[in-house]
């Protein structure tokens, strides 16, 4: 770049980034091709002198400069591309519901792995994992005031956060598979469970105040906007409208032929719409049960249906990948939004209808303009994170995640070797024996050994308690299985972790008193750091950094020389391990990123 660079800044996104600085004062927009390669997108001429900072606010579509001419300039930018993503096959977790708050700056979305996520309204970026790892997440709902986010899951937990914080509030078992739920003006929260009832809880106290019994039970459910009634969509295809001061149906509105996956009160109060597996969506009048409309031509079932603020228009999504949009008045779709390679499990407007989120079981969330059309971004976040990693003598790398799985890779070819749900919590260390014949794994009371090819139980070992923290394998066939321990939090004791010992051709444990030598080196090698005999590799975020080392220090030496290389991973890096110039990095997204490092070798 003629003239030197002085300051450089990154969109929120990360796909986009400006660069300024002296020689023809000109700031270049700088982002990735095709190939994965930054290039330059565009040139801001004007400045008289060096540009000296740069800033993008928050939604990317102005660049703020400074300059020595003593002038600030403010420059449109063009919409970013959207950034390629590689998905590991199995992975990633679908996106089931989502909710958005009516204040605009929160988006939940619940997956069926269990997580509860809440994101930011306005930039999409991720706020908070509110649940790990938990049952499927079967219903969210915010409250009106924004203060409460409400949770359901299929095991009949049901659980309340406040929204703002993440502070969990309380929860509470139903003893039935929650299928929906909603919040009401009056503090209320109704959960629809698969017990036949709709079940009422005050959202501060948890005291229930109603248990309504649903015919079919109650699929989906929605308050009215006064809090005093509720609309139920049912497996039988009925939508009932139930006061809560009788728990009996003041209307019982008939026509789906299927279930009725979806219902939604206007914020006016006059209609009622409702979406079902017979492929329709209706809008009822809430005082009479006349329909109004009955909208078809879907090539799958419907999932979700919601009004917008206005009671003007409602957005529908289903099993054909779309979402739509649609005139109560008149029953004519206005705006189509096709881009997903999975169900539309959930549709929302935004509480300024300019903006429409969709949730997916592609794995993603979207947002699209409401009016145009565009989708203008995707959120990425629902995967499975690495949680260990470690690379053996002959390239294959193995892979703990937090969904229990234990993966080897050949890192010659990136192919999968194989995949198996390895333990019944998260899986925190992984190690190879010399040979790579043998692969451990460890997690919580528990440490297995597998063939490192095909991923063939050999033994789960057994004897002991508590999490592991590391893992080391000594010979082969006939070596020897070391594990160390965790202390349980809070508990000061002076003595080391304890330190087990199996052999791994029987799996028996070796008693301390037979050890025929010490244990091996066995203090954790930090996630985020590694080291050969002239280098340490660490990282900061998405950068990995390789740092020489003082000769004289060697590998002992604690400080660092200055960065040699510096490399981009496209996600935060959540696990990263060394072998004969490879490095692996497990991406806290879920991706497995393997890069050569000529200057190590």
């Amino acid at each position: 770049i003629a003239g030197g660079v002085r300051t450089v800044a990154f969109t929120p996104s990360g796909q986009t980034f400006a660069s300024g600085g002296g020689g023809d004062c000109s700031v270049a927009l700088w982002g990735l091709s095709d190939a994965g390669a930054w290039e330059e997108k565009r040139r801001f001429e004007g400045h008289g002198d060096w540009v000296n900072s740069l800033a993008f606010c928050p939604t990317s579509k102005t660049l703020i400069t400074g300059s020595g001419d003593k002038s600030v300039r403010l420059w449109e930018v063009p919409e970013e591309p959207m950034a390629a993503t590689v998905k590991p096959a199995g992975r990633l977790m679908r996106v089931d519901v989502i909710a958005m708050s009516r204040c605009e700056n929160m988006l939940a979305s619940g997956t069926a792995d269990g997580n509860v996520r809440i994101w930011s309204g306005h930039t999409g970026a991720e706020r908070a994992t509110l649940l790990r790892d938990a049952f499927p997440v079967e219903a969210l709902a915010f409250s009106p005031d924004c203060e409460t986010l409400v949770a359901g899951c299929n095991d009949g937990s049901l659980h309340v956060w406040e929204a703002k914080t993440g502070v969990a509030k309380w929860n509470v078992s139903t003893s039935s598979r929650i299928f929906s739920l909603s919040c009401s003006s009056l503090d209320a929260i109704a959960a629809g469970c698969l017990d036949n009832t709709c079940r009422v809880y005050n959202a501060h106290s948890q005291e229930l105040l109603a248990s309504i019994p649903v015919e079919g039970f109650a699929v989906s459910v929605d308050f009215a906007p006064d809090g005093t009634e509720i609309a139920a969509g049912t497996g039988s295809g009925a939508v009932l409208l139930v006061p809560l001061e009788t728990a009996t149906p003041r209307l019982t509105l008939q026509g789906h032929s299927g279930t009725v996956w979806g219902v939604s009160w206007a914020r006016q109060g006059g209609r009622v719409a409702s979406v079902s597996q017979d492929s329709t969506c209706r809008i009822w009048d809430a005082a009479s049960g006349a329909v109004l409309h009955t909208l078809t031509g879907w090539a799958g079932y419907l999932r979700s249906v919601r009004f917008d603020s206005t009671g003007e228009q409602i957005v529908v999504g289903g099993t054909d990948n779309c979402a739509a949009i649609f005139d109560v008045q008149t029953g004519t779709c206005s705006r189509e939004f096709a881009g997903h390679a999975g169900w539309v499990t959930g549709a929302v407007f935004t509480e300024s209808r300019d903006r429409i989120i969709t949730g997916s079981h592609d794995d993603t969330l979207k947002i699209w303009d409401a009016n145009s059309g565009r989708e203008m971004q995707m959120l990425i976040g629902h995967t499975r994170r690495v949680t260990s990693i470690e690379i053996s003598s002959i390239k294959l790398i193995a892979v703990g995640r937090a969904d229990k799985t234990l993966q080897v890779w050949d890192m010659k070819t990136m192919s999968e070797l194989f995949s198996v749900q390895a333990h019944a919590d998260i899986v925190v260390a992984v190690a190879f024996s010399a040979s790579s014949t043998i692969v451990a794994s460890g997690s919580f009371q528990s440490v297995t050994t597998r063939c490192a090819s095909s991923g063939t139980l050999f033994h789960s070992l057994q004897g002991h308690e508590g999490w592991v923290s590391s893992i080391r394998v000594v010979g082969g066939e006939n070596g020897l299985v070391w594990a160390r321990y965790q202390r349980p939090w809070g508990e000061e004791v002076a003595e080391e972790p304890p330190i087990f010992c199996w052999d791994t051709s029987t799996g028996e444990r070796v008693a301390a008193e037979d050890w025929k030598e010490g244990p091996p080196e066995m203090e954790p090698i930090p996630a985020l750091e590694d080291r050969t005999e002239r280098h340490k590799i660490t990282t900061n975020g998405q950068l990995l950094f390789v740092h020489a080392l003082p000769s004289e220090e060697g590998r002992g030496g604690q400080d660092l020389g200055p960065a040699v290389s510096c490399f981009q991973a496209p996600a935060p890096i959540s696990v990263l391990r060394y072998c004969e110039g490879m490095i692996a990095c497990g991406l806290e997204d879920g991706q497995i990123v393997g890069c050569k490092a000529p200057m190590l070798v």
